[in-house]
């Protein structure tokens, strides 16, 4: 096996387990503490952000790295393996868009709630956090998905030009 497939699965296990940890984060947070009352929910967030996060940020900027090493290593070579995974770098790209712009400053309202209080838009910003957490989860998955349908795809791309195309010929 090349290096390309040792970053290649290396990735894949990375995005796993990255993908993994959202959605049991997601399903905690959402179908357990949900139901909870939203200054309970709040306390308990802000718990369990400190199990997760020293989890979760490694994970994800080894996964990043991985990712663009992969993408370096394989960049001369034009496989269906390389096409899936350019598909999936939108995915990885909205994740960190949504964790950096959207759930981090969420991240430090919740997590100042016991201190200052339960703000009135609490309700509607535990809502907006259980759902662009969502979002995120389900980019992961969709990412893992097409990173383990690339790890499948050694095969050469189709052929962009003539001298390649086997259909070119005169008959």
């Amino acid at each position: 096996m090349n290096s390309s497939g040792i970053f290649r699965i290396l990735n894949l296990v990375l995005v796993g387990v990255l993908a993994g940890t959202m959605l049991e984060e997601y399903f905690i947070v959402k179908i357990v503490f949900s139901s909870l009352a939203t200054p309970q929910w709040g306390e308990l967030h802000a718990k369990f952000g400190v199990f997760h996060l020293p989890v979760i940020i490694p994970i994800a900027a080894l996964a990043t790295v991985s990712l663009v090493i992969l993408l370096i290593s394989e960049r001369k070579l034009k496989t269906l393996s390389l096409k899936f995974t350019w598909i999936a770098v939108p995915f990885f790209l909205a994740i960190i868009i949504i964790t950096a712009v959207f759930m981090m400053p969420l991240n430090f309202i919740i997590s100042e709630w016991q201190a200052n209080g339960i703000p009135a838009d609490a309700e509607y910003i535990k809502i907006k956090w259980l759902w662009l957490h969502g979002a995120r989860t389900i980019f992961s998955i969709i990412g893992f998905i097409i990173l383990t349908i690339a790890l499948f795809y050694k095969k050469p791309a189709l052929p962009n030009n003539k001298t390649n195309n086997i259909y070119s010929e005169k008959i």
